[in-house]
């Protein structure tokens, strides 16, 4: 008999919000301080894409199911509308992070989300979310595309490298200190 499909129930939803709610936190209070300095949008990746990556990879192996990354990324986009959090203020925001999930999703599931899926998401995620900003502040003529031109390439290597660095990190901490804990295992999807 096949295995049904394992889909997310309401419990995974809420933690993926929350998830995604402390990734924008995290990263409003390390990367805003860095625009506003800059005046460059997308900078800001540079202290957050760390703390995104490893808070994302912790929370896609507590909810270790299909769909979790495009549910988490996304409601970290909606909440991030009104901030300069992944870019200028405006509803393309949700648009631009439900692509960065779906293509989470690919990679987790091309790789079985095995821990070197991990480390793949890590190095591809932070870089494709700041290419998906420059790319729609050109889209939409929002200001910021020429400041933030100058320095796209170097912003996407150290956006894979803190990405990876930030899944490296996740996964040692979840492997290594919180998936037997109680808390997680409760929140832990079946």
């Amino acid at each position: 008999m096949e295995e049904r499909p394992r889909m997310l129930s309401v419990k995974d939803l809420i933690v993926c919000g929350v998830f995604g709610a402390l990734i924008l936190s995290v990263g409003f209070i390390l990367g805003s301080a860095i625009i506003m300095a800059t005046g460059i949008p997308a900078t800001g990746s540079i202290a957050n894409m760390l703390a995104a990556t490893f808070i994302a990879v912790i929370g896609l192996k507590i909810v270790d199911k299909f769909g979790a990354a495009i549910v988490m990324i996304t409601a970290e986009g909606a909440i991030s509308v009104p901030t300069l959090i992944n870019g200028p203020p405006g509803l393309h925001k949700v648009l631009m992070l439900f692509m960065v999930g779906v293509v989470a999703e690919i990679v987790l599931l091309s790789t079985k989300r095995s821990n070197s899926g991990y480390l793949l998401f890590g190095v591809i995620l932070p870089s494709l979310t700041v290419f998906l900003i420059y790319t729609f502040l050109v889209i939409l003529g929002l200001p910021g595309e020429e400041n933030l031109r100058g320095i796209l390439i170097p912003l996407l290597a150290v956006s894979a490298v803190m990405g990876s660095i930030g899944a490296y990190l996740g996964l040692k901490v979840y492997d290594e200190k919180l998936q037997h804990l109680s808390v997680v295992q409760s929140l832990k999807s079946q």
